[in-house]
């Protein structure tokens, strides 16, 4: 995995408005990778006393299930602090 594409990543998450997206643009990865990604990126929040309050799973249904490969189930975490009571 590459170090500098999760530092510009970790930038990302914190400054949404200041990033510089072309940076991202000619990064080719796996949807490995990928995944890897987004553990090492929970992995500094949780390191920073954030929380993981959930999960969200794509490609969960029908003819979507196999669209990035056979068997590939791509997920996100969410973070406790980003998660606001309903009503």
């Amino acid at each position: 995995m590459s170090e500098r594409l999760l530092d510009g990543l970790w930038r990302l998450h914190n400054d949404p408005a200041g990033a510089d997206l072309s940076a991202f643009a000619a990064e080719k990865i796996s949807v490995d990778a990928g995944q890897a990604l987004q553990v090492e990126l929970m992995g500094r929040w949780v390191e920073r006393g954030e929380a993981v309050g959930g999960w969200k799973l794509g490609m969960t249904s029908g003819a979507s299930r196999d669209a990035m490969g056979a068997g590939v189930r791509p997920f996100g975490f969410v973070l406790a602090s980003r998660i606001r009571p309903g009503g």
